[in-house]
């Protein structure tokens, strides 16, 4: 059997830590996007996500990912669903970008 302190070691050395913040963000222009329109003045976001190595704190894959919001919203709705969307959009992304190529 293990001591408590190899265990939690043993086990941590296993373990990926992911870190996500947000480093960009503009909230959608709703008197652009009326006036131009062709999907410009929306809001965008980007997040930096980073995998760690837990046991060693090693940056193990970073990347910048940047959404934008949804063509089929417009001035008629509210910027507050439009700017909702970004996170999920970003954590799909996410995984898309973990999964290996074919």
């Amino acid at each position: 059997m293990l001591a408590p302190e190899e265990a939690a070691n043993r086990d941590k050395a296993t373990w990926i830590e992911i870190n996500a913040r947000g480093v960009d963000f503009a909230a959608d222009k709703a008197a652009k996007r009326l006036m131009i329109g062709s999907g410009t003045g929306r809001a965008h976001a980007g997040f930096e996500f980073t995998l760690r190595d837990a046991t060693t704190g090693e940056v193990v894959w970073q990347k910048t990912i940047k959404q934008t919001a949804s063509y089929w919203f417009n001035e008629f709705t509210s910027s507050s669903g439009e700017r909702a969307e970004l996170p999920e959009k970003a954590a799909k992304k996410f995984v898309e970008e973990l999964k290996p190529q074919k």
